[in-house]
């Protein structure tokens, strides 16, 4: 037998003699058939109840709350006027730029101006941009308030808030278009500081069907006595872009003339007249009474260069030349593009052309004898609102000019002067806004360049911080004050500006405006345009006191 079958045998022998276990305890008690169906039974609704129980809430629980978009807002991006703004041409557009179209719908009711204007508002170019024209044109030098409050975009966009924009207007005879401190010129003083030059508002039967027929342009011009009331005419017919400016003799007065079309039927270019104002005999030789029958002469012709659009001419010191300007551009988006600047002898002939040709020059002030101060255009860049300009300097004998700084530091020229010695110009700058009908040239900065041997050239050239924007500005005699128009209040008042320490001060103090200041040959007294609705008056000041007078409660001599 092998060894393997012995095995097997063996084990079957000792399996059948192991003895047996003993029973183990049941751990649980034992259940009954009935029992366990039971708690199937159970387990088994409870399972259909949970079931259907979801089943139910998946089927009518509602979705959780979405969070209501905000409303879009509806934000400008810029306005025409600015907020603030004054000297608001009358005839000018209003316009407001948004960030999307808007609904025109939404424009009658959400639109409001005080005081109640009427107009009607259209797209500028896109639906974005709205300008309104108000009809009749605005009122002059009134402060009119735009409200938008219900105004929606297309895409239904709003206002977060009520906008304002407040502005106040100029006087009826600003243009659209051009300078704003060529409303009315400064006055001119004799050089004995007795009397003042002055221009008003033309007579109403200048022209035809008793209207004037260059309401802007043809003014009166006029002669005012310290300590006489009543003003002398003396002609009908002044151009308002000159200020009136003495000979040196003392007896006549030189203006630019402008002759309306209602009188010759046609266009007439300005020219250059001399009217003597006062009679001979006044003390070492200068006039004396107001003349009995002022007699105007011409000493410039527009025909001897080449039909300029107008003319201004500034005597030297001892009257043998003559600076002259003649524009030869409009002024509009482009400004006065090619102003050329003349030297003339003292019979206004002779013409001589001052500078480079093509570039646009203003005349600043004779600094001796045969020199005078002069801006012109750097690099000769014509085309732009904002012209940057060069100092320079001319000889009245050669014609021959240089400069004395370079760069084109003054930007956006409007006016301004130099002092008697030259150490001292004193100008005022604009800005060139879209007014919805043109191209507006509105006041800006006050710009202070005075002699210093320590800068380039021989000047330095500054800005002065201001609460608002300057206009009409004038160096005092002796060169160490600055007078100038600011419109911080809404409207224009006088102000100060002494040299040495760059400091400002108020002079006048509205309502109304005080504008277009002249100093006296003494630098006692400022005369000044005082300015109304109810229309100008010619003022004088006190710059020490701050007393405001008329010229004909002074006494001769201040």
């Amino acid at each position: 037998m092998s060894s393997i079958r012995r095995f097997r045998r063996v084990a079957r022998v000792a399996r059948v003699a192991r003895p047996a276990r003993p029973a183990r305890p049941a751990r649980y008690p034992a259940v009954s058939s009935h029992a366990w169906g039971l708690v199937l039974t159970v387990l088994i609704a409870a399972l259909v109840i949970s079931t259907l129980g979801g089943c139910s809430r998946l089927a009518f629980r509602r979705p959780p709350a979405q969070p209501v978009p905000a409303a879009k807002a509806l934000n400008i991006k810029s306005t025409f006027p600015l907020p603030g703004m004054t000297e608001v041409p009358v005839s000018s557009g209003l316009v407001v730029a948004f960030e999307t179209a808007i609904d025109l719908a939404s424009l009658p009711k959400g639109a409001a101006f005080s005081p109640e204007t009427t107009g009607a508002w259209e797209p500028y170019g896109a639906k974005d941009r709205l300008l309104f024209k108000a009809e009749p044109a605005w009122q002059p030098l009134t402060t009119y308030t735009l409200t938008l409050a219900g105004v929606r975009g297309e895409d239904g966009s709003t206002l977060a808030e009520p906008f304002k924009l407040t502005f106040r207007t100029g006087p009826s005879s600003l243009p659209g278009i051009g300078w704003p401190t060529s409303d009315l010129p400064a006055p001119g003083w004799s050089p004995d500081g007795r009397h003042l030059a002055f221009l008003s508002p033309p007579d109403p039967d200048v022209g035809s069907g008793g209207a004037p027929s260059y309401p802007s342009e043809a003014y009166a011009l006029n002669l005012a006595t310290l300590g006489r009331r009543a003003p002398t005419r003396l002609t009908n017919f002044a151009q308002r872009w000159q200020s009136p400016v003495w000979t040196p003799n003392g007896r006549s007065v030189i203006y630019a003339a402008v002759v309306p079309r209602a009188v010759t039927g046609k266009y007439n270019p300005d020219e250059v007249w001399t009217v003597q104002a006062l009679s001979a005999g006044g003390a070492g030789g200068a006039g004396g009474a107001p003349a009995a029958q002022p007699a105007a002469t011409a000493l410039i012709r527009a025909a001897d260069y080449v039909s300029p659009s107008w003319l201004a001419a500034h005597p030297s010191p001892d009257g043998r030349f003559y600076a002259v300007v003649g524009n030869y551009g409009g002024v509009d988006a482009h400004s006065d593009v090619i102003q050329n600047l003349f030297v003339a002898d003292a019979s206004g002939r002779k013409l001589r052309a001052v500078g480079s040709t093509g570039g646009t020059k203003h005349f600043l002030g004779w600094t001796g004898p045969d020199r005078f101060l002069f801006l012109e255009t750097y690099d000769q860049k014509n085309h732009s609102h904002y012209f940057a300009y060069d100092l320079r300097e001319a000889d009245a004998t050669t014609g021959e000019a240089r400069t004395l700084i370079t760069g084109g530091p003054v930007v956006g020229f409007a006016g301004g002067g130099a002092s008697d010695d030259g150490s001292l110009v004193a100008l005022t700058t604009w800005k060139a806004y879209d007014t919805g009908n043109s191209i507006a040239h509105l006041p800006a900065d006050l710009v202070v360049i005075r002699r210093d041997a320590n800068s380039p050239g021989g000047y330095s050239v500054k800005k002065v911080e201001l609460p608002g924007a300057a206009a009409w500005a004038a160096p005092s005699p002796d060169a160490a004050e600055v007078v100038f128009a600011c419109d911080d209040k809404g409207h224009w008042d006088l102000w100060l500006l002494d040299v040495a320490s760059m400091a400002t001060s108020r002079l006048t103090s509205g309502p109304d405006d005080a504008i277009a200041p002249a100093w006296s040959p003494d630098g006692r007294l400022i005369a000044f345009a005082r300015r109304s609705k109810g229309g100008t008056e010619l003022k004088l000041v006190r710059p020490d006191t701050k007393e405001v007078t008329a010229p004909g409660d002074v006494e001769s001599g201040g």
